[in-house]
């Protein structure tokens, strides 16, 4: 009997599958994630849950179905469909959005209940009121009190069901705003997949252990290339062993004793110059899912992560010991101005391919020109316009100027595009912070341009910065990532070439998909969100904090109210000049890129400069260089036959950590679920 012919990659098995993924996150990630406070769901940019359900599916759904009834099975071009979709919906239900979203839209107003400068700001600003829920009252004083804030923020006591219904103007406003955002980045997805993908040939390194998830196993086969090594099986059953070893310790420390996953130096190192260091430094956690993504990385790009976090750390010990005072003031504007001059490195690294597109958007193709794969250039030059045009015009109707408008939607859109490609080239699982739209007035301000920008621009910079500023979940990630894994997965072993108008056929299909997926996980994660605050008013652990706790006082206060109040009473107090530090971040960013390009043997990536202070990089900077390590000897001693031998083993790392977070997670659900006790268990990193 012969076996079938492959399946076409959209099939109604792979759409399936996938909008299962997508809606099952969305309903789980609030309540899992803000109430029990187990591993985030999503919580980074290798999501958790897609890992464990599509390891799931390939040993217990797909394994069996090739090896006993292979017409049945998954291909990979399905499988990377159901992937890809997950990944596009993880870009909704947490910290890429929702955890904001719902909370900026009532906690200002509660906040102000005991903050009377907060409240005459709220009085003074004109935003549109259909930003908002449907308050009770006309003035931001009768809202602070409406049931729809009160309920929110505490828990809903009163008679029938919570106020949804007050959310359905705002859930709709802010849905065209988002579509507009994420439709801009799926047409931009379209231009630079060629330039990112084929020219550059970024290494994607989160990709590559996606695409060991989903590759089919061959007919009669059980497991895939990676699945089916030794190697593979013995790191993932080591690591989910040691893991669950250390959840019972959690539970029975009598009985269980921790297995150290960490270093800690702290009460070794309290003398000068080492008491100047971050802590950082002298205490670290072994996340091995970070130490595997980096084997995967070039070697440069792995060293400059880990060394430039020493050398700073090494900086600040100097300037403590001779100055007394460690403090670097005026960093974030050093990095405000890195990842500024690097947007321009990129964008003068793919200039030729830029050029073309541009040109095609007003000529058409020529014959012999590329042409695209998921939509044609001309189409995706004038639909990302078109979504920019849009935004423009959203924040220009909710209450900003115009000219505010393009400044905040042009940096919403950068900010976003370089955390893409910041983990295009590193796989850093959490990204530091990037742009703050607020930072482009403080930098004006400073320059003595006092106000340069209205009141109401200045609030919805703020509100921006607060949706926007947690990029550990990022959509220009899991977008670009979607697409790598489909172009590897949906088209391959096709006759259809990147050019092909059948190929743009199934990329137009794909774009279609992921745009329902988005509408989908939007409505989705908006109610179970919604629901869970409403629900809930504490987490359910001892010392247990307001559910999203995170969102709804620190997040907004620090990147929304607070720096809005600074920009009306012109109240920044800064002891260095910002435009000084931002000159000196562009110029070292430039300085590293151009020694980069011109010398090969030049070891620092400018990336790892644009990391150095972030929070992500203090965490993970450790097991970025036991990475890198092990990447460095594998090649020095069995080169590369030994690196590629030890690939399957990295990845069975990886697997093994996600499964047992997510084997945790799942058994925290269900003992809490049916009131049992449970413990929080926490394996990666929030």
């Amino acid at each position: 009997m012969l076996d079938p012919a492959p399946r076409k990659p959209i099939s109604w098995r792979s759409v399936v599958l996938g909008f299962f993924g997508v809606i099952l996150i969305s309903l789980i990630t609030p309540y899992n994630d803000y109430v029990l406070v187990n591993t985030y769901v999503i919580g980074n940019n290798l999501p958790l849950s897609a890992m464990l359900m599509f390891f799931v599916v390939a040993v217990a759904i797909n394994g069996p179905l090739s090896r006993f009834a292979p017409g049945y099975a998954l291909s990979s071009g399905e499988l990377g469909v159901a992937f890809s979709m997950v990944l596009v919906g993880c870009a909704i239900p947490s910290s890429a959005l929702m955890r904001y979203l719902p909370a900026s839209l009532v906690y200002p107003f509660w906040q102000a209940r005991g903050d009377a400068e907060l409240l005459k700001l709220l009085e003074s600003v004109k935003m549109a009121r259909w930003l908002y829920p449907d308050f009770q009252g006309t003035t931001p004083s009768q809202w602070m009190n409406d049931p729809v804030v009160t309920g929110y923020t505490g828990r809903w006591t009163g008679e029938g069901w919570p106020p949804y219904t007050a959310w359905l103007r705002p859930m709709f406003a802010w849905g065209i705003y988002i579509g507009l955002l994420y439709g801009a980045f799926m047409f931009l997805f379209a231009i630079l997949r060629r330039q990112w993908y084929e020219n550059e040939r970024l290494p994607f390194p989160l990709a590559t252990i996606e695409l060991a998830l989903v590759e089919a196993p061959a007919p009669r086969k059980w497991w895939n290339s990676t699945m089916s090594k030794p190697a593979f099986w013995v790191c993932f059953g080591t690591i989910f062993i040691i893991h669950c070893w250390n959840a019972m310790y959690v539970y029975w420390p009598k009985y269980f004793p921790e297995i150290p996953l960490n270093f800690d130096l702290t009460r070794v190192f309290t003398e000068e110059p080492w008491a100047y260091a971050d802590g950082e430094l002298k205490s670290a956690y072994f996340y091995l899912t970070a130490a595997g993504v980096s084997y995967f990385l070039p070697g440069s790009v792995s060293f400059s992560m880990w060394f430039c976090f020493v050398a700073w750390q090494v900086y600040k010990m100097m300037m403590g010991w001779t100055t007394g005072n460690p403090e670097t003031p005026g960093q974030e504007d050093q990095m405000f101005g890195g990842l500024s001059a690097y947007i321009f490195i990129v964008m003068w690294i793919g200039r030729k391919h830029w050029a073309m597109v541009l040109r095609q958007a007003f000529r058409g193709a020529q014959a012999g020109e590329p042409q695209g794969r998921y939509l044609s250039y001309r189409t995706a030059f004038w639909g990302f316009v078109a979504c920019l045009a849009g935004m423009v015009a959203w924040m220009d109707l909710a209450g900003a100027s115009l000219g505010g408008s393009v400044v905040l939607t042009l940096t919403v859109v950068a900010g976003l595009f370089i955390v893409a490609r910041i983990v295009a080239e590193t796989g850093l699982l959490q990204p530091g912070s990037t742009f703050y739209p607020t930072r482009n007035w403080r930098l004006l301000g400073y320059m003595g341009w006092q106000r340069p920008t209205t009141v109401e621009t200045a609030f919805l910079s703020g509100h921006m910065e607060t949706l926007h500023h947690d990029v550990r979940e990022s959509w220009g990630v899991f977008g670009t990532h979607a697409i790598k894994i489909t172009d590897n997965t949906a088209f391959s072993g096709t006759s259809m070439s990147s050019d092909d108008a059948s190929a743009r056929k199934l990329g137009r299909k794909l774009i279609l998909l992921f745009a329902l997926v988005l509408v989908v996980g939007y409505v989705t994660s908006f109610s179970s969100m919604l629901w869970t605050e409403y629900e809930f008013a504490v987490q359910k652990k001892p010392d247990a904090k307001p559910v999203n706790d995170y969102a709804g006082a620190w997040a907004i206060t620090g990147h929304w109210t607070n720096p809005t109040q600074d920009y009306v009473n012109n109240r920044y107090n800064l002891a260095y000049s910002p435009p000084k530090h931002f000159a000196i971040g562009a110029a070292i960013t430039v300085s590293l890129a151009m020694m980069r390009l011109r010398y090969p043997w030049w070891p620092v990536h400018p990336v790892g400069f644009l990391c150095v202070g972030s929070w992500p990089l203090g965490q993970l900077w450790f097991a970025i260089f036991l990475g890198w390590l092990a990447r460095t000897i594998a090649l020095k001693w069995g080169g590369a036959r030994l690196y590629m031998g030890l690939r399957p083993a990295m990845i069975g790392v990886i697997i093994g950590e996600a499964v047992a977070a997510g084997f945790w997670m799942i058994t925290g659900i269900a003992l809490s679920t049916m009131g049992m006790w449970y413990k929080p268990i926490k394996i990666l990193p929030d």
